[in-house]
């Protein structure tokens, strides 16, 4: 077998175990190979795109001789019959014969072998690797792979330092968020998901230490400080440390306190759910796979946490619960039941067994067109039902909509943003909760706004169909504030998808979604949805 590793340090050995040193030094070759061996899943390559990619500088005939030398020569060292095709114009790898590292990577993040997947991702995918002259494309390939991967390791280690935690191995757990963080330094929003960890993990000074590491680099490379949510949540964190306080003994023993109020509020909901793994974990919940004991089915369990419990009040959350409820649409996820147990808050949902947008971006980057038109438009439509019910959902974002059958997508945590701004406000900031994702929010919700309404949705929408096509939000920065910024005051990129071209009529209804001013927007999903089938009907006619 050969076996090639991208993640971090580039090696490549052949089946006998030797070194390819001689492809090792042939950088374009070596990303030729790199190219054919890397994606998800993996793909044959048109020879069109390599010459593309490869040899723009030479005519069609030259650049494919020299497409057919590059070939010739990894034949030589790789095998005659490692590098296979596919009719006559695709080019791909016999994976019996080749492994990629990040290949397998992705491999055992699909099974949910996270361990497995982190001792594999040994660094940056093509680490420390160059080009002389390569073309914007296969930057932009390489970068996004990059992204991709960093991302799914990323998920893949809070995910481990849930598991870790719930096995109450809490120095792995704080470990393993640190390692999920740094694989996004720049990202604020997962700093605030490590300082809540830290916090829940007892590590307030890891915590600490953790905020004031960011905002100096903040300071040193951008000139700005990190956001008025970041501080609140951090000077929570703060009141409640104090590690030279005379206080320190009795909030340790505060602390042992709440360790032990949340094993008693474990088992106590067990007596009525089995958990039996945990899902992951939002900003405002764990989640957890779980058994219903009195109907005997699987469920989706989520429980708010314990700083958001706080700022909400138990009886209008039941209240407002038991309202939303009462939608049903095959586009929203269907919320069983509710409840408070001592001051744990917890709600109940149809169990899915899919996959989320985000997991499926992750694997292919970006959609078809179709696909992507399709996805939006059934989102649209639910909207649309939720709007008319007077339910705006506030928080629409890839990691909440999942995929049934791999194509009807079910926007799931329906509605439980919008009860949580309705009951506890501005408190939300006070206890150092953040509602929404920036990249995702409207100009108005950015802005601070509590009047928000059906044509805020609709911008996030166009932010995330935006996303399928090109591969990534249409705002995107090192910082909350960076990102705000662009909503608010950026012009909306031209979609640059690695796909099929986008035609003018769906960059048009892109832009119309996108708009700064909501009047200027789609006053409704429906307005949306119908424009939107209209372009993309107008595609198929041609």
């Amino acid at each position: 077998m050969i076996e090639f590793r991208a993640l971090g340090a580039v090696e490549l050995t052949g089946a006998d175990g030797r070194e390819l040193g001689e492809v090792l030094a042939q950088p374009k070759r070596l990303a030729l190979l790199a190219y054919m061996a890397i994606g998800h899943p993996p793909q044959f390559r048109r020879r069109d795109t390599l010459v593309g990619y490869f040899w723009p500088e030479l005519d069609t005939e030259r650049a494919r001789a020299a497409l057919r030398q590059g070939v010739h020569f990894l034949r030589r060292f790789l095998g005659a019959s490692v590098i296979i095709g596919r009719g006559e114009e695709e080019l791909g790898l016999d994976r019996a014969q080749f492994q990629c590292d990040a290949t397998v990577f992705d491999s055992e993040v699909d099974a949910g072998h996270v361990s497995k997947a982190l001792e594999i991702y040994r660094g940056e995918l093509l680490e420390g690797f160059f080009v002389s002259g390569a073309t914007p494309e296969f930057e932009q390939w390489l970068d996004s792979e990059r992204q991709r991967l960093r991302r799914r390791a990323s998920e893949s280690a809070w995910l481990a330092a849930e598991q870790q935690a719930a096995a109450g191995k809490q120095s792995a757990a704080a470990q393993l968020a640190r390692r999920a963080a740094g694989l996004a330094p720049d990202d604020e929003a997962v700093l605030r998901r490590l300082i809540s960890a830290l916090d829940e993990l007892g590590d307030r000074s890891g915590a600490v230490h953790a905020y004031e590491k960011f905002a100096s680099r903040l300071a040193a490379e951008y000139a700005v400080e990190p956001s008025i949510q970041t501080k609140a949540l951090i000077e929570a964190v703060r009141s409640r440390a104090q590690p030279h306080s005379p206080r320190a003994a009795t909030q340790d023993v505060a602390a042992a306190l709440e360790a032990r109020r949340a094993a008693d509020d474990r088992q106590r909901l067990q007596d009525l759910y089995v958990l039996e793994r945990a899902v992951g974990r939002t900003g405002m919940a764990a989640v957890y796979r779980a058994r219903d004991i009195k109907h005997d089915r699987l469920i989706t369990l989520k429980i708010l946490s314990r700083s958001l419990a706080a700022v909400l009040g138990p009886e209008r959350f039941l209240r407002e619960t038991r309202l939303l409820a009462r939608l049903q649409h095959p586009g929203i996820h269907a919320l069983y039941d509710s409840g408070v147990v001592d001051d744990t808050m917890y709600y109940v949902m149809a169990y899915l067994e899919a996959e989320s947008l985000r997991e499926r971006l992750s694997r292919s980057h970006s959609l078809p067109i179709s696909e992507a038109a399709s996805i939006a438009c059934e989102i649209a439509d639910a909207l649309a039902y939720a709007h008319a019910h007077d339910v705006v959902l506030r928080d629409l974002k890839p990691e909440g909509i999942l995929l049934v059958d791999g194509q009807h997508p079910v926007m799931s945590d329906f509605g439980i943003a919008r009860t949580i701004s309705r009951l506890a406000g501005d408190r939300l900031t006070e206890a150092g909760l953040v509602l929404g994702t920036p990249a995702y929010m409207s100009p108005e919700q950015a802005a601070g706004s509590d009047d928000l309404n059906e044509r805020s949705d609709v911008y996030a929408l166009g932010c995330v169909f935006y996303e399928m096509l090109v591969g990534e939000p249409p705002f995107s920065g090192p910082t909350t504030a960076a990102v705000t910024a662009k909503h608010l005051h950026a012009p909306v990129p031209r979609v640059r998808s690695p796909g099929a071209p986008v035609s003018d009529e769906v960059e048009r209804v892109l832009h119309t979604a996108l708009a700064k001013s909501p009047t200027d927007r789609y006053q409704g999903a429906a307005a949306f949805a119908a424009s939107l089938r209209k372009a993309v009907a107008g595609l198929s006619a041609h």
